[in-house]
């Protein structure tokens, strides 16, 4: 058998190849590119035609939600809409406290997480303390009173992870204004925003004229000493008339060179009157 491998296979070193050993490398080739090929066809098949199914292993994004109470002063219940999931609002009356209650929801299946806080016309926005875990504890509720200078809906967004005051909570404790911790009293500020009326402007000359007239006499009438309000208003009036005088002048002025102008224009003989 050796001896038949070698006759297929040798090469002499100073002679030609023959036929058969060349033959032979060839068909060696051959069948080792096809059985390497059909190995990788039967791998692949047998990779996309299995199929293995299997409830114990479902893959879900983890989800972090609170539920909400509030109650007013005077511990009715106020309504919390939670249509949205991992968000709840509610309507709060400006000048009275209200206690916020925050709880764990046990369909979390984060083990800790966050609420943000924001109101209506309000640019801030606060984040409570870890809910769930927290260091090496463990908290599942959360209660803090809440009270607004003007009417609102505070709104409520549940948030897993740790928030970005977490940090500095830990190492310096509660000093961040908008970290809300256990048991604290916040004050949010509400800004209204009311549309300013536009002035009316007058469009008679001796309309403004008399308001600033009003204004002077008014504001210099206050003052305890009369000489000077009287000089006061006189200055103003005299001041008030000379620029009326002027712009009447100056109207009179425009007026008489126009029709200066024009008397100028007809009386003027033309070329044609001349020459006949």
């Amino acid at each position: 058998m050796r001896k038949f491998i070698r006759q297929l296979s040798y090469i002499p070193k100073h002679q030609k190849i023959s036929e058969k050993t060349m033959l032979t490398r060839i068909a060696t080739t051959i069948t080792i590119v096809l059985i390497c090929l059909v190995s990788m066809s039967v791998t692949a098949y047998a990779h996309f035609s299995c199929n293995i199914a299997s409830s114990l292993n479902t893959i879900k994004a983890a989800t972090f939600e609170a539920s909400i109470e509030i109650n007013d002063s005077n511990g009715n219940s106020v309504t919390v809409d939670t249509t949205n999931p991992g968000i709840g609002s509610a309507e709060l009356k400006g000048g009275e406290a209200y206690k916020i209650t925050l709880k764990h929801s046990p369909s979390s299946t984060a083990k800790t997480g966050f609420v943000i806080i924001t109101a209506e016309n309000c640019n801030s926005s606060y984040h409570t303390q870890q809910l769930g875990k927290d260091g090496s504890g463990n908290t599942e509720t959360i209660s803090f009173s809440v009270e607004v200078n003007a009417d609102t809906v505070i709104s409520f967004s549940s948030n897993w992870g740790t928030s970005c005051y977490y940090d500095l909570y830990k190492k310096s404790g509660d000093k961040e204004p908008l970290y809300i911790t256990q048991g604290e009293d916040i004050k949010i500020s509400i800004d209204n925003i009311e549309e300013a009326k536009p002035i009316e402007n007058s469009n008679t000359s001796s309309e403004v004229h008399t308001e600033r007239l009003e204004q002077v006499t008014s504001s210099n009438l206050s003052s305890t000493d009369s000489s000077y309000t009287e000089s006061a208003v006189s200055s103003e009036l005299q001041t008030t008339n000379e620029s009326a005088t002027q712009e009447i002048q100056e109207v009179a002025e425009t007026t008489s060179d126009t029709s200066s102008e024009s008397s100028v224009a007809t009386n003027t003989p033309t070329t044609e009157g001349i020459e006949q």
